[in-house]
């Protein structure tokens, strides 16, 4: 298990700046400092490192979170959709105990704040309580993170998080309580988990569930500090793929799936044929943006 630390810290909510239009997110907030799932394009390596060292094994607890969020959000003038997951997970396997995160969501609920929630975790099931009784227009939504249907796959990508069958089951419960679902589809890793057919079969699985949308990102960004951690994790279950990526990529931050057109157009199809909403316009206006 990883080790706990506790973080001073001067805020836990910040405006989202980077990619537009997702999921009509207006602000992350991160209770925790890393999340130890020891993911192997780990998003999170390299923005902790001067606070935790390898956010692989390490998970920041982050002083005075509660305060320090209500404090912000009674202060704001401007309501909107907050994302928690955007930098860290937000159901690391301490969450069970300290409950930082489920405290998050019923500030921001309180505060008539919509909320994204973003995870590999089935622990988000333990907040349905929260999340369905939201009123006055809001609308939560979970966004539930799977890069694979192989368990195989799986626990050697992202050994510390929750099996894909747990997740899938997490969906439905989600689901059947009335709460808006779907899958983020990654990060998928050049010549690992970028097959066609295996893809096809994961998007194929989630209708069933009560999921209505699929996000997918066709590429990864790996910083150095990321590239030195893929090269550290994948040499156990992926020898050779480290000089793979190199002799493809150069150690570029931004790595495009090898047939990353072919994909999305495979992609697009299968969603249109089970109805399921791809586009992050369409995504956005199943809760409706404020």
């Amino acid at each position: 298990m990883p080790k706990v630390v506790s973080l001073p810290v001067k805020g836990v909510i910040s405006s989202y700046r980077y990619q537009p239009d997702w999921f009509g997110v207006h602000y992350h907030v991160n209770m925790y400092v890393g999340c130890g799932f020891g993911c192997l394009a780990c998003a999170s390596q390299g923005q902790y490192s001067h606070h935790v060292g390898s956010s692989c094994d390490t998970v920041g607890v982050k002083e005075n979170a509660y305060a320090l969020l209500e404090k912000a959000v009674s202060g704001k003038r401007r309501k909107g959709v907050v994302m928690l997951g955007h930098e860290s997970d937000p159901y690391p396997h301490i969450e069970a105990s300290y409950q930082l995160t489920r405290e998050a969501i019923r500030i921001l609920l309180d505060k008539q704040f919509d909320v994204v929630v973003f995870t590999k975790s089935p622990l988000v099931t333990r907040d349905i309580d929260l999340l369905s009784a939201a009123r006055n227009g809001l609308r939560p939504m979970v966004v539930m993170q799977i890069a694979t249907l192989s368990e195989a796959t799986a626990a050697k990508i992202e050994p510390g998080a929750s099996a894909p069958q747990a997740r899938l089951e997490a969906l439905r419960l989600l689901a059947n309580s009335g709460i808006p679902v779907g899958v983020y589809l990654g990060p998928l890793l050049p010549f690992i988990n970028d097959d066609e057919k295996d893809v096809g079969d994961l998007i194929h699985s989630v209708p069933q569930l009560g999921c209505t949308f699929v996000a997918i990102d066709y590429k990864i960004m790996l910083s150095q500090q990321q590239w030195e951690l893929f090269k550290m994790l994948s040499s156990a279950h992926f020898p050779g793929m480290y000089k793979k990526y190199q002799e493809h990529y150069a150690q570029d931050y931004c790595l495009a799936l090898p047939k990353a057109a072919q994909l999305q157009q495979s992609v697009q199809k299968c969603c249109d044929t089970l109805g399921l909403r791809y586009r992050m316009s369409e995504i956005e206006s199943i809760r409706g943006r404020l």
